[in-house]
């Protein structure tokens, strides 16, 4: 098929390790080969056509490329070491064994002891604004495990996780832990440290950009009591750190310190290889829309002080199902159900989640609101630009009025030049001050019209807000009263829970390994008898044929088929066998004889005579 002949570079992967170092370097080291261990044939084949391509494309003589010698040099140690390791493979298994051990047949200069080299650094784990202090020991905080996700595109990234302890200058410890990923395949091939200095700074700047963290998490936890001293200050101590994939859910780790464990979930590495597979896949086409990473973060278990963790313990059993055994130094031991934590955590978020949008909808329809009512006051001009004509006006003609002095002339001394300025002033008047003082008050009227209106619909809006206030501080109260009834529920269940996983686990039942054995050996017995048994249904099929076909064929014999010799050789055959009969009758009848006169003799004849007799007519009756 495809996959048997497509070549493949999946043991560099599987003799790699990666390092940690206190600086917070990631290296890494390649090949870590265990004497005895089992590699698949495969695997050790197409790792070794692909070291030596990589020798016969390489050009090692010419000095214009100094940096294919140096791959050349690489490849070559790689292969030699891989062909002491692992022999020539000439049988045919599915599986090669590593002799990983030197031996009198390797010689001297046995490449099995050569000593393997540091690659790198691949990545540096970012820092924070921590207080970096270090153990009690020297050593930091920190630890590193694979961390492939849930194996999708594991094929071309490579994940791993690294987990510490973060003290902050308050005095807590939080928990931190960095995802990474890596370029899978032969990105990390065998090297060992007797390259030179030029070649080794060369191959370690190559790996620069090979991996990358994608993902940080940190943990936010309140300082512990036990870290504030007599002084009363805080006690910045650095707490020893683990990381435990789940062996359920591949995109799932715990973070596990002597104060309590937290999981962590993400998936990250699980994208980031979707990204990379489909970019590999998709080239020349649209590229399919990117998801995004989704990582979440609960505390699994806290130990109040003085107690401590001491040890921890996860199963993905059929029986014990997705449990976490945990125990502290006061003997206590916790089980805890992490399938059950984690629907609980998820249904708790996804409450909050539809409450934040909830809440989220009340202010966007009330800012929707409010902006629609400062639209509306932003359309209507300000009162004092439409009154600022109007009160000009009025200043006018007030102003031309006060020119006109005097009004003791009496109606009888008028004369039409006093009456055509009387009328003037009044025309004067109604047109440059009355009507002006009579449309400033329509739009005075107007303008306090509307801000009543507006004054009653804001202490409208204010007494709904009000009862709103009113009716969230009871819904508080009652969701802190069913609160605290859901952690006593959630208390008894957790005991309750971990009686009945106890009462569980002594009713599974048990066998001995002889069973076992046993047992394993019927499997086996039924599956050769199964395997088999389709074998001797053809071979009795065929044989019944045979039988069938040979009595068809077959017809009984008559004497005109045998010829005359036959005849005469079959006679002298019955004649000879006749000449025996008669000897041997006359011999038994000769011993008959013998036997009857010793029994007269010892006076046995009434008792054994008949015996005799009988004998000899059973004889010849035969």
């Amino acid at each position: 098929s495809a996959d048997d002949t497509a070549t493949s570079t999946d043991l560099f992967p599987s003799t790699s390790v990666l390092l940690l170092s206190r600086t917070g370097c990631v290296y890494a080291a390649s090949p870590i080969l265990f004497d005895g261990a089992l590699y698949p044939r495969k695997a050790v084949i197409d790792a070794s056509h692909h070291l030596r391509g990589e020798i016969d494309r390489l050009d090692n003589n010419n000095p214009a490329k100094p940096e294919e010698a140096m791959l050349w040099r690489r490849a070559k140690a790689a292969v030699h070491h891989l062909d002491e390791a692992f022999g020539t493979l000439t049988d045919r298994s599915m599986y090669v064994k590593a002799n990983a051990l030197p031996s009198s047949r390797d010689g001297p200069q046995s490449s099995k002891e050569w000593p393997i080299a540091t690659q790198g650094p691949l990545v540096v784990v970012p820092e924070v604004s921590d207080v970096p202090t270090p153990s009690a020991d020297g050593a930091g905080s920190s630890c590193i495990v694979p961390f492939s996700g849930t194996g999708a595109g594991s094929a071309c990234v490579s994940g791993f996780a690294v987990g510490r302890v973060v003290n902050t200058e308050d005095g807590a410890n939080n928990p931190r832990v960095d995802v990474g990923v890596m370029s899978a395949g032969s990105t990390i091939l065998p090297r060992f440290d007797f390259e030179s200095e030029a070649d080794a700074d060369a191959l370690d700047e190559k790996l620069e950009g090979v991996a990358a963290i994608v993902e940080i998490v940190e943990f936010e936890s309140p300082p512990s009591p036990q870290e504030i001293d007599g002084a009363g200050f805080k006690a910045n101590s650095t707490l020893r750190c683990t990381l435990i994939p789940d062996p359920v859910d591949g995109s799932a780790l715990h973070h596990v310190t002597e104060r309590g464990i937290v999981t962590v979930t993400t998936n990250a590495v699980d994208i980031i290889a979707q990204m990379v597979a489909s970019s590999a896949s998709s080239s020349g086409r649209e590229p399919a829309p990117e998801e995004l990473i989704s990582t979440s973060a609960w505390s699994l278990l806290e130990v109040s002080s003085p107690a401590a963790l001491e040890g921890v313990g996860l199963s993905g059993d059929a029986h014990l199902g997705h449990i976490l055994l945990a125990t502290a130094s006061d003997g206590s031991i916790e089980a805890v159900n992490i399938t059950a934590a984690q629907y609980l955590h998820e249904a708790s978020k996804m409450s909050s989640e539809n409450a934040s949008e909830r809440a989220l909808a009340v202010v966007s329809s009330a800012q929707t609101e409010s902006d629609e009512a400062l639209k509306a006051m932003e359309s209507l001009p300000p009162l004092h630009e439409l009154i600022a004509p109007l009160l000009e006006d009025i200043s006018s003609g007030l102003a031309g009025m006060g020119k006109i002095v005097g009004g003791a002339t009496r109606p009888q001394d008028a004369n039409p030049g006093t009456v055509a300025t009387v009328l003037n002033t009044k025309s004067s008047c109604e047109k440059d001050v009355v009507l002006p003082l009579k449309e400033l008050h329509s739009l005075t009227t107007v303008r306090r019209e509307l801000l009543q209106d507006m004054y009653e619909s804001q202490m409208t809006q204010i007494e709904e807000l009000r009862k709103m206030v009113e009716t969230l501080r009871e819904r508080t109260a009652k969701s802190n009263e069913k609160k605290e009834q859901v952690e006593e529920n959630a208390t008894a269940l957790s005991q309750r829970s971990a009686a009945v996983l106890t009462a569980a686990r002594d009713l599974v039942p048990t066998i001995t390994e002889a069973e076992h054995q046993y047992f394993t050996q019927l499997k086996r017995y039924d599956a050769t008898t199964k395997k088999w048994q389709g074998h001797l249904d053809a071979m009795k099929n065929r044989a019944d044929k045979l039988s069938d076909e040979a009595s068809a064929q077959s017809v009984p014999p008559s004497l005109d088929d045998i010829g005359a010799n036959e005849l005469t050789h079959m006679n002298e055959l019955v004649k000879g066998q006749g000449s025996h009969l008669k000897l041997a009758a006359r011999k038994l009848e000769k011993l008959g004889r013998e036997t009857k006169r010793i029994t007269q003799a010892v006076g046995l004849d009434e008792v054994h005579g008949v015996g005799v007799t009988k004998g000899k007519e059973n004889v010849h009756g035969q």
